[in-house]
């Protein structure tokens, strides 16, 4: 099991996915995670825009904010998982859920 985000990226036919409402963030096939719901999850295929790679390497929010273009945002129904995002991806979360700063 792919226990950390860089490793899955780099693994071929793999994708890193987290969730507001399934902690901790996990490693999925693509084919698994292509049939989750981008409202509720949010996985490397759906990181769009010019941003998203330099967001998705951001680890923490110090470093995520100090990229442009990106945002940390938190979630959590079970327990709390957060992530950086590019600018264009947080419009897409449902803000009942996520808190972006």
């Amino acid at each position: 099991m792919i226990s950390d985000s860089q490793a899955c990226t780099e693994t071929s036919g793999c994708e890193w996915c987290w969730s507001a409402s399934v902690t901790p963030s996990a490693c999925y096939s693509e084919k698994f995670a292509a049939k989750f719901s981008s409202s509720k999850f949010l996985c490397d295929s759906h990181q769009n825009g010019p941003a998203a790679d330099v967001c998705r390497d951001s680890t923490d929010e110090s470093h995520c904010g100090a990229q442009s273009g990106c945002s940390w945002c938190c979630g959590g129904h079970v327990g709390v998982s957060c992530h950086c995002n590019s600018q264009e991806n947080v419009v897409k979360l449902p803000a009942k859920v996520f808190t972006c700063s």
